[in-house]
């Protein structure tokens, strides 16, 4: 998950949010034309000059990388999407998770560039897509295709999920395995049926929304659940100030918190297992959600059947802990799919 509230009195956090700053769009501005070039500005520190100076060069570049902005209406909400690369590349779908958004992946999608069109959507509800009455995973799933279906019509894209993101990219793998190149499950855990942790989100769907003076005060409430530590703290100070809207009001997140009331479904296994197209599930080593008697049961029952890679040094926010490890790490399975023949085609 990557949404948190630290106290039912004093909610502190939420991770969500945009590029641009302003608030999630509605149909009635939706676009099917890809919007111009568009490199962000970094943001947190005294001037983009300083806030360049002070990063790895590697995320220097990263967050320099264009990226094109669009958007197609989903079931009469506008979903909004960024893009990077090579349009006539192999198309890789990335997922973000609970109340997040595509800026989450602005540290990884140019690291796997040249070789692919990386593609990064807001789900409804997130980030500058649209809102709606009501969600749930299906729903999500028709935004996920038709994103790619728009990026990158008739190609089979790979799709890469993390978190939420993971479970929703399941579930079109399950639904549309033929369309598909692969699947990618980030910290996204499965376990035994019956086992299933309960769901503790759904008294979040009435809160009002929280409102902050300025945007310095939302940021410095923002935190990730499960709550950890993240080293990399200029993609936490990225990700938070890009989750905010500014309102008359004042500055606010910009989630839906309807998306808390989503619809559940709490196993997935028959899913994966019946899974038409390839796939994989990547992990973080110290994630809190994965102990070593779940990795034990994840090597028995899908071993066979996946490649099951565990990202080091990296807990549940895999994306923002190890960004260039685990573009590796992908970049090492995408070609694994490319060699076999599966990168490329045509989608089913």
């Amino acid at each position: 998950m990557n949404v948190g509230l630290s106290e039912a009195s004093q909610p502190r956090c939420v991770a969500c949010g945009n590029f641009s700053g302003h608030g999630a769009r509605t149909p009635d501005n939706a676009s099917d034309t890809p919007a111009p070039m568009y490199t962000p500005e970094p943001e947190g520190l005294t001037s983009p000059r300083a806030a360049l100076a002070a990063l790895p060069l590697w995320a220097e570049r990263a967050l320099l990388a264009p990226s094109r902005s669009a958007e197609v209406l989903v079931q009469g909400a506008a979903i909004h999407y960024l893009a990077w690369g090579d349009p006539a590349a192999p198309p890789v779908l990335l997922v973000h998770g609970t109340a997040a958004h595509a800026e989450w992946w602005r540290f990884v999608a140019p690291l796997l560039l040249p070789g692919y069109h990386v593609i990064a959507l807001d789900l409804g509800g997130m980030g500058d897509s649209g809102h709606r009455e009501d969600y749930s995973r299906e729903t999500f799933v028709a935004e996920l295709m038709a994103v790619a279906a728009h990026a990158a019509p008739g190609r089979a894209p790979v799709i890469v999920g993390h978190s939420l993101g993971g479970f929703i990219t399941m579930a079109a793998g399950a639904q549309h395995g033929p369309a598909l190149a692969g699947i990618v499950a980030i910290d996204a855990p499965l376990h035994p049926p019956g086992e299933e942790p309960e769901r503790r989100w759904r008294g979040r769907a009435n809160m009002p929304p929280m409102l902050f003076g300025s945007r310095d005060e939302a940021v410095s409430r923002f935190r990730l659940v499960p709550e950890q530590d993240c080293e990399n703290g200029f993609i936490v100070d990225h990700i938070a100030r890009h989750a905010l809207t500014r309102t008359e009001q004042g500055w606010r997140w910009k989630v839906d918190p309807a998306i808390f009331g989503a619809r559940a479904r709490h196993s997935f296994v028959d899913d994966m297992l019946a899974l038409r197209c390839p796939g994989a599930m990547f992990w973080g080593a110290d994630s809190a959600l994965f102990d070593d008697p779940l990795k034990a049961w994840l090597r028995r029952t899908f071993g066979h059947k996946f490649a099951l890679v565990e990202i080091a040094d990296a807990q549940h926010h895999v994306p923002l802990d190890q960004p260039v490890a685990l573009a590796a790490a992908l970049c090492a399975q995408l070609e694994a799919w490319r060699l076999q023949g599966r990168l490329g085609a045509a989608a089913g």
